[in-house]
């Protein structure tokens, strides 16, 4: 592969990391929703203009920019939903033999399942899952 090979897909990948890593920076996204469109838009061109170039993009770069993008953002929280801690708490309750959908977090029943970590975090802990 020539420099020319080897520079473009640098760029674009740089470029990708660089939205990444600001979306990962920007801390609460709901807060920041323009700047989520602004960093998402950019990463987007970036890929579709690699998707358009893509005989000049190795398969061996792909998957180290690929593993860099995920290493990025793996520890960062959800910013735009909290349905995960939901789905969590879901997925808690029923592996204790209990139906999620007939009591809400705030329930005595699932006292014995709350904890700081997750509890706190669930969107409408007053309403059963819908």
């Amino acid at each position: 592969m020539c420099l020319r090979g080897v520079v473009l897909p640098l760029v674009l990948g740089v470029a990708i990391e660089m939205c990444m890593v600001g979306l990962v920076a920007s801390g609460d996204l709901g807060a920041r929703i323009p700047t989520f469109f602004l960093l998402f838009a950019g990463a987007s061109l970036a890929y579709g203009f690699g998707v358009w170039q893509r005989w000049r993009i190795s398969i061996p770069m792909i998957w180290c920019f690929a593993i860099l993008f995920r290493l990025t953002l793996l520890f960062s929280e959800p910013g735009l939903s909290d349905d995960i801690y939901r789905y969590v708490w879901d997925g808690r309750v029923f592996a204790n033999g209990i139906n999620p959908f007939l009591y809400p977090p705030t329930s005595d029943a699932l006292a014995f399942l709350r904890d700081d970590a997750l509890y706190p975090r669930i969107n409408h802990p007053d309403l059963p899952t819908l």
